[in-house]
């Protein structure tokens, strides 16, 4: 049970990107590949070193400090991922 439910949200999410996809393709926006590449994975590296941060620490018992490290480490790098990619890839007419 618990498997199904991590992995209904994952495909629901998969599933409302992949309509997305086909409505800008019929609304011809076309799609930035590479910003949209590097941002996905970076987003999967900073959510695998804050998951292991969590478990580190807690691990070690420290149900509190992994909790707040896996918060920092989700916010300060998404925030930095966002201006990262942003600046090497600016959005268009902005």
């Amino acid at each position: 049970m618990s498997m199904l439910a991590v992995l209904l949200p994952v495909l629901l999410a998969f599933l409302i990107a992949l309509g997305q996809l086909r409505e800008n393709h019929r609304r011809g926006i076309a799609i930035n590949w590479p910003k949209t590449l590097v941002t996905i994975l970076g987003v999967i590296a900073i959510t695998a070193l804050a998951c292991a941060a969590l478990g580190w620490r807690v691990s070690v018992g420290d149900e509190l400090t992994g909790g707040l490290l896996f918060a920092l480490i989700m916010l300060s790098g998404i925030a930095g991922l966002a201006v990262g990619v942003n600046r090497r890839w600016p959005r268009a007419g902005g």
